[in-house]
């Protein structure tokens, strides 16, 4: 999970020393993107939890959320969820196991 250090900053608490991710919150609105944009179009994170962690994330201020679906990639089978942050960027959550966890 990540630690908030203040306000706008938060830091990924890892298992591993070498894994390290900062985050700066920064109020700001976006254009509407869509997920078959050129180039990154969302914020996706691993979760062995899609169903709780998007009511959570809902409660947060998230928008349009999705109910858990899953998707077929290649031979896998991922469980997803999709959402839209309160500035409009879209977030997705995404189970490799395919909600077998979770």
């Amino acid at each position: 999970g990540f630690k908030e250090c203040n306000a706008y900053d938060l830091k990924l608490i890892s298992p591993f020393q070498k894994w390290t991710c900062n985050i700066r919150l920064v109020e700001a609105e976006t254009l509407p993107v869509r997920l078959d944009a050129a180039g990154p179009s969302c914020l996706a994170f691993y979760s062995n939890r899609v169903g709780c962690d998007s009511l959570k994330l809902k409660g947060l201020g998230a928008k349009q959320v999705t109910k858990p679906f899953k998707l077929t990639v290649g031979s896998r089978v991922v469980e997803v969820a999709l959402m839209r942050a309160p500035g409009g960027a879209l977030i997705e959550l995404i189970n490799p196991n395919g909600g077998k966890n979770g």
